[in-house]
């Protein structure tokens, strides 16, 4: 190729168009950035920022190989016209070489110096990303009440991110490769570094467009994995600039040879120009066989039959997409260009079971475990130690607990005297409470006609990740609800058995509400247990006093009533006789004693009591024979008494004498 003035001309033009492109990629990104809050775009957009440099020194280096060659040119000019030996130039002809020491020193100078420059600035960039990235990762405080946090564009516009990365990768890896192809001729070798340029901002472009569509599918662990590395590769090439700076000052070079720029990658050159690898492999092949592989009957076969070739391997891939199959667990729709396929107007969707299913290659097969119980929990925190116990006292996981509402104890109720009926004004009991809800989707036609997988798919639109979240945010309202009217003594005691399957129903009538086909398999009571606090409120310890002073309170009646048992049996032979033998005391004690119904109602008190045989009847009984021993004693004393007064009267002497003698016969 002919080398002058347009030639290079040329060169420059192609170097205004890359700093045209790279700059208003680098704009795109930092609008795109700072407009929706997206870190990982202001990165990229800095990395392309840092690349304008390398063409502007490519234009004014370009501009200053044209400038040598007009001078080159207009000195032969000159030459030719004057003759050699009357040149007036001849003593000092490299004086007159203004523009070629230039650009010698340029080369020199300038080249070396924006290299450091780019290296400089992507090496403090990728530092710069890579502590404000780690700090943001671990929520370090920014200084006031935020905490920082990667921020990554959200659902609305992660669409339009991937867009924005996908455009910018496809242009400037062609135009990059446009020029890869321009630098091969030996007066554009310098090309190189702003094909290098451009193809390391397509290739933060590409990984723009996978972290927008991770996001796009909910899956922000990625991004955020993918934003980890933009730093990283940042900081590579910075430090490979830096490598090739060095490498240079210690390269020989021939004289008159232009050195190669240090921000000239060398493993970006491989993307922007994948042909010199494919190139040295042939060679290195070519070089171990011993013998030209490419002269071969099999490869010049290979080469004509290539396009038959991949005919063919298309066609199986399409036979191969026409086919499909549905697990045993599962059942399948077809979709096609975003609605139901093989569906009549006015019909059902249809629903395929499980077998080998054949389709379109334009349609799309979607497979549901409809057969497979998932599970969603309410309440469920990590544990910090899956070995470990889990005591009411000890905290089992780092995390915020989740609480669940319930009513209060009826002791507590009826003393602050609560009524469940207004619920606005009573108080409540919390309680940390792990529910497991197991469900499947429904598998058959419901009553109004419906398939169960198509109300699956109807009633919340988005991913079974959302479809999961919306499971389990009705279940907690269904639960939140039907506790808040279970006082907390009757959660952990005797209505936890029961209280499963009544929450099972209650969640199964809210899916239904909503036609989600969701059938609830079971509902599970996995743990129940009071906030277990910090270690100044130490609420857990305190629950537990409660109970304490409840188990208490209840032995402490038990044994009353024992004791009341007892005594009344003791009493009255039985509780029930002893409970009828109160009632007609109690009615005794309304009548008046004067009247004939109180001796009437003394009496049946009497044999009501003498029929019992307790130690009532025992009091009445030994009573009666006392009064009857005392009572024929008197009368034994009054008779005798009587007999001796009559025998007196008649025999006034003897009597006198006989009771002389008696007492004188005492000791």
């Amino acid at each position: 190729m002919r080398t002058d003035h347009t030639t290079y001309s040329l060169a420059t033009r192609i170097s205004f168009v890359g700093l045209a492109l790279q700059a208003l990629a680098a704009l795109a990104l930092l609008l795109f950035g700072l407009g929706v809050k997206d870190d990982l775009s202001l990165a990229a957009s800095y990395y392309a920022l840092m690349g304008l440099p390398i063409w502007l020194v490519l234009i004014v280096v370009f501009h200053q190989h044209k400038l040598e060659r007009i001078e080159a040119m207009e000195a032969r000019e000159l030459e030719e016209e004057s003759g050699r030996s009357q040149s007036i130039f001849d003593r000092h002809e490299e004086d007159l070489q203004v523009a070629a020491r230039r650009l010698r020193l340029m080369y020199r100078i300038l080249l070396p110096g924006a290299s450091l420059l780019v290296a400089a600035g992507q090496m403090g960039i990728g530092f710069w990303q890579l502590k404000l990235l780690r700090a943001k990762l671990q929520g370090a405080p920014t200084g006031g009440p935020e905490v920082a946090q990667l921020l990554l564009p959200g659902s609305d516009w992660a669409p339009w991110g991937l867009v924005l990365g996908a455009a910018k990768a496809v242009i400037l890896f062609i135009f990059s490769r446009y020029v890869a192809g321009r630098s091969k001729q030996p007066a554009w070798r310098s090309l190189r570094g702003g094909a290098t340029t451009a193809v390391g901002v397509a290739l933060v472009g590409v990984l723009l467009a996978i972290a927008d569509g991770f996001l796009i599918k909910e899956s922000r662990v990625a991004a955020e994995i993918l934003a980890s590395a933009l730093p990283i590769y940042i900081l590579a090439v910075g430090i490979e600039i830096a490598a090739n700076f060095v490498l240079n000052v210690y390269t020989p070079r021939r004289p008159g040879e232009y050195p190669r720029p240090a921000f000239d990658s060398r493993i970006l050159s491989l993307l922007a120009a994948p042909d010199t690898v494919v190139k040295s492999i042939s060679d290195a092949i070519n070089y171990q066989f011993g013998f030209e592989v490419t002269s071969t009957w099999f490869y010049k076969l290979l080469s004509r039959q290539l396009a038959p070739l991949f005919a063919f391997c298309i066609a199986v891939l399409v036979v191969l997409n026409c086919a499909s199959v549905v697990n045993p667990s599962e059942q399948a729709i077809i979709l096609s260009f975003g609605g139901f396929a093989r569906t009549a107007e006015n019909e059902p969707p249809r629903v395929f079971e499980s077998g080998l299913l054949f389709k379109w290659p334009w349609e799309r097969v979607e497979k549901y475990p409809v057969h497979l119980v998932q599970t969603v929990d309410v309440g469920r925190k990590p544990r910090d130690e899956p070995t470990r116990p889990i005591l009411w006292t000890k905290p089992h996981t780092s995390e915020t607990e989740d609480l669940i509402i319930v009513a209060p104890a009826a002791f507590e109720r009826a003393y602050t005297g609560e009524n469940l009926d207004n619920p606005v004004a009573q108080n409540y009991s919390v309680l940390n409470m792990y529910i497991p809800v197991h469900f499947k989707i429904k598998p058959d036609v419901d009553d109004n006609g419906q398939h169960g997988l198509i109300n699956y798919i109807n009633f919340q639109s988005g991913s079974d990740i959302s479809r999961r979240k919306y499971i389990q945010l009705v279940a907690t309202r269904v639960i939140t609800k039907h506790l808040a009217t279970v006082p907390i003594d009757q959660v952990l005691g005797p209505l936890r058995s029961s209280l499963a399957t009544t929450l099972r129903s209650q969640i199964q009538s809210a899916l239904d509400d909503v036609d989600s086909g969701i059938q609830v398999v079971f509902v599970g009571i996995a743990g129940i247990h009071p906030p277990v606090g910090d270690e100044e409120s130490k609420v857990a310890e305190s629950f537990e006093q409660v109970l304490q002073a409840q188990e208490e309170r209840a032995m402490t009646i038990e044994q009353a009533r024992s004791e009341a048992i007892q005594i009344l049996a003791r009493i009255a032979g039985t509780q029930s006789t002893a409970q009828q033998i109160a009632a007609a005391v109690s009615h005794l004690r309304t009548l008046s004693p004067d009247s004939t119904e109180f001796e009437e109602q003394n009496t049946e008190v009497q044999r009501l009591l003498l029929q019992a045989g307790g130690d009532a009847a025992k009091t009445i009984l030994d009573a009666q024979a006392q009064r009857w021993s005392k009572h024929m004693g008197q009368l034994a004393v009054t008779t005798r008494h009587n007999g001796r007064l009559g025998r007196t009267v008649r025999l006034p002497t003897c009597t006198w004498l006989r009771s002389t003698c008696t007492a004188t016969a005492r000791p």
